[in-house]
């Protein structure tokens, strides 16, 4: 399979696991840095400085990444992909975590990618 073949079908799983048709890059570069940073998970400065949009960009997209009470839907909704957790250091800070929804993302990717 070529490159190009590669990255569309790493788009598909994207698309799959989120059920949007078009996942803007910043969803992708955010469970990236997610991912790799494990179990420790990345907290907010972090994803800050790695992905280089606004802290308001960044907070939403967290949102819907993990799994949130929307009040329109009066339910759950989200790509339950993320967990987010108060920073026991600093309230005002959060770390996030693949959730194991989001780690099988991952492995799917891998083995797409072929690493």
């Amino acid at each position: 399979m070529n490159s190009a073949a590669k990255m569309q079908k790493a788009l598909n799983l994207f698309q799959q696991y989120t059920g949007k048709r078009d996942v803007p890059v910043t969803w992708i570069t955010l469970l990236l840095v997610i991912a790799e940073a494990g179990e420790a998970g990345a907290g907010s400065d972090e994803l800050l400085k790695r992905v280089g949009v606004a802290q308001g960009i960044i907070s939403r997209t967290v949102r819907l990444l993990s799994t949130y009470y929307d009040k329109s839907l009066g339910s759950m909704a989200g790509c339950e992909l993320v967990t987010v957790t108060p920073d026991p250091r600093n309230r005002r800070q959060f770390t996030n975590i693949l959730t194991p929804r989001g780690r099988e993302l991952m492995a799917a990717l891998e083995k797409v990618l072929g690493n």
